[in-house]
């Protein structure tokens, strides 16, 4: 095997691994708008059905209105989705 190739391949990993936990993060964070524990996101283990089904509750469907057991809505966000940690440069 080539030194380059299993450098890349090594790179490609450490990526990979460092996208999972936000990624986690937000998946959990989107299943509790939906007013479901993070362990929802394991349907998606679930072959075909569940990658459809994460698919569609997830990312079709709007969170619930008002508050559910994981805490009131977010504020109303009118610039498009777009909130900056930091508040306005």
């Amino acid at each position: 095997m080539d030194v380059v190739a299993l450098d890349s391949d090594i790179l490609s990993s450490l990526m990979s691994l460092r996208t999972i936990v936000p990624n986690l993060a937000l998946g959990i964070k989107r299943c509790q708008d939906r007013d479901h524990a993070g362990w929802f996101l394991l349907i998606g283990l679930i072959p075909l059905v569940g990658a459809v089904w994460l698919g569609g509750e997830l990312g079709f469907l709007r969170g619930m209105e008002g508050t559910n057991r994981f805490g009131p809505d977010p504020p109303n966000n009118t610039d498009g989705g777009f909130r900056p940690a930091h508040g306005p440069i």
